[in-house]
């Protein structure tokens, strides 16, 4: 190992740390090449994830995972496996001269701090607000995209992409700082279309590249919901029309409401009349149909609720 691209990263992992030398393995399925990272002090063991299409012979491309005690300033040597054989980090002029050496740090972890909205239809944009640590997004910013900084690789909400640029306009939607400041790491929000299609509680997060790496989340920036589940963004489905606007006290009567993303799993889809059930007949992406149940014959006249 000649030198390490990335000394540094983030807290949460997702750094994308690349190794170069030579004598690694360049069949990756028959001869795998691994990397760890051990801990100077404990002697903890990290895995980083070998990118299979970035690595050669002469490189090693991995994805450090995050730092187990959230240690900043952690310092871990790096060990790389070919095949069944460690290199010898122990030999004079090898692995940087002696030792490769990777640091957990806090300054180089993205943070998120607020969501706005944090509620909205799919595909609605939203503002993420924190310390996202460059001022690059995309490399479709080409009159300002300086390709030896970091940038914004991704932004998720839950497992799907949210993107910067407007799905129809395809116009970029936005960033700033709203500070005195012009430094690299206050470039303070950006924002981003969820490509999710789908209702539920989430969690946003980025991904930057260079010495960054994944965000983090201050509890505060947390929402609790069902079954304790964390999240800081939510999304919900919309009602257009139901038809029709009134039936019986007695029940029997099918209710046909309009709207979007409603999905189309019976099992996740529960509609009160008067705060009595209405059965669930069938669902659609724009269309739910159920049947009322009898409500309190002493109440005044109450609205449907999804």
């Amino acid at each position: 190992v000649s030198h390490l691209e990335a000394t540094k990263g983030s807290l949460k992992g997702g750094t994308y740390l690349i190794i170069h030398g030579e004598g690694f393995s360049d069949d990756q399925y028959n001869k795998p090449n691994k990397v760890f990272l051990k801990n100077e002090k404990t002697g903890v063991i990290v895995g980083c994830k070998v990118v299979i299409t970035d690595s050669t012979e002469h490189r090693i491309a991995c994805e450090t995972m995050a730092e187990p005690n959230f240690e900043d300033g952690a310092t871990y040597s790096v060990k790389v496996k070919v095949g069944l054989d460690f290199l010898n980090d122990d030999k004079e002029g090898t692995f940087c001269g002696g030792k490769c050496i990777f640091q957990y740090k806090d300054d180089n972890t993205p943070k998120i701090y607020h969501i706005s909205p944090n509620a909205a239809l799919p595909g609605e944009t939203i503002r993420i607000d924190g310390r996202l640590l460059t001022r690059q997004i995309s490399r479709d910013q080409q009159d300002i995209f300086d390709p030896n900084n970091a940038e914004i690789n991704k932004i998720f909400v839950g497992n799907d992409l949210c993107e910067p640029f407007d799905k129809d306009t395809k116009e970029f939607l936005g960033s700033g700082n709203d500070g005195e400041y012009e430094d690299w790491w206050r470039m303070k929000w950006v924002k981003c279309q969820p490509v999710i299609k789908s209702v539920g509680s989430h969690v946003v997060s980025l991904l930057t590249s260079k010495e960054g790496g994944r965000s983090y989340r201050p509890p505060s920036s947390f929402f609790l919901g069902a079954g304790d589940k964390r999240y800081n963004f939510q999304t919900f489905a919309d009602i257009t029309s139901i038809q029709p606007s009134a039936g019986s006290r007695n029940g029997g009567t099918k209710i046909a409401i309009s709207g979007n993303f409603f999905g189309t799993d019976k099992t996740k889809v529960k509609v009160t009349v008067g705060g009595s059930d209405c059965k669930i007949l069938s669902v659609t992406p724009d269309l739910i149909e159920c049947l009322t149940s009898p409500v309190d014959t002493q109440a005044e006249s109450k609205s449907l609720k999804p």
